[in-house]
């Protein structure tokens, strides 16, 4: 593969992952770092792969060793994932999950002050 088109599916990888997941970076490798734990084993290895591609592309001796199928399929599975992904849901489900976060939280001090005021008999 040349380096135009590795560069291409990497750009719109890079894009998705603005878009889909609010990743900043000037780069694929930046914005990948950036969302890594928002993203399965198997996407973050895909996108390993398409990093790698791109960064071997762009000498023509070593682009030789790149192979268009293993590209082709990363670039496919990671756009597929991406695509259905909503910023919306997302967003929200980060809240819920904060929330249930904030309030488990409050429990298990409510729940300790409770204990140590039964232990010294002010309860």
């Amino acid at each position: 593969m040349d380096h135009v088109t590795v560069s291409q599916l990497c750009n719109e990888i890079s894009s998705l992952l603005e878009e889909k997941l609010g990743a900043k970076g000037a780069s694929l490798a930046k914005r990948a770092r950036k969302v890594r734990r928002a993203l399965p084993r198997e996407i973050r290895a895909y996108i390993e792969v398409l990093i790698e591609a791109d960064a071997k592309s762009e000498d023509p001796r070593i682009a030789m060793q790149v192979d268009p199928a293993t590209v082709t399929n990363a670039f496919a599975k990671t756009r597929e994932y991406l695509i259905k992904i909503d910023p919306k849901e997302e967003r929200i489900t980060r809240q819920y999950k904060f929330a249930a976060l904030v309030m488990s939280q409050v429990i298990i001090v409510f729940v300790v002050f409770l204990i140590v005021m039964q232990q010294t008999g002010y309860l």
